[in-house]
């Protein structure tokens, strides 16, 4: 989970950029895209902007973008590790943050040992 704080309020508002920064995101971090990714505008206030959804075969990665703020949420749940400096990395790179915090919570995916 990251939260991206003051980026480019440029590349946070351009579904193009969105489609490419997914289609880098998702190669970088070893996953495979199920269908396009889905980019909507919407919401009230300093909350309005971009949110994307782009299932991977394991699981998704969800996004929702503030223009007013320029602050940009970005969740990549997976069931399959990845190297979630290379994520963060992209992150920083596409959308030039002013700073980020970045959460990993880490879950077993398969059969429950009971």
């Amino acid at each position: 989970m990251v939260n991206a704080y003051r980026c480019d309020k440029r590349l946070i508002s351009s579904p193009r950029i969105m489609e490419l920064f997914t289609d880098n995101l998702v190669k970088k971090i070893k996953m495979e895209a199920y269908g396009p990714p889905m980019i909507q505008y919407f919401g009230h206030g300093n909350k309005a902007g971009l949110t994307l959804v782009q299932l991977i075969t394991t699981s998704s990665v969800v996004g929702h973008f503030c223009e007013e703020t320029g602050d940009a949420y970005i969740d990549v749940f997976s069931c399959k590790s990845f190297d979630t400096g290379i994520a963060s990395d992209v992150i920083k790179d596409w959308f030039k943050p002013v700073s980020m915090d970045i959460k990993v919570v880490m879950r077993q995916a398969g059969e429950r040992m009971e």
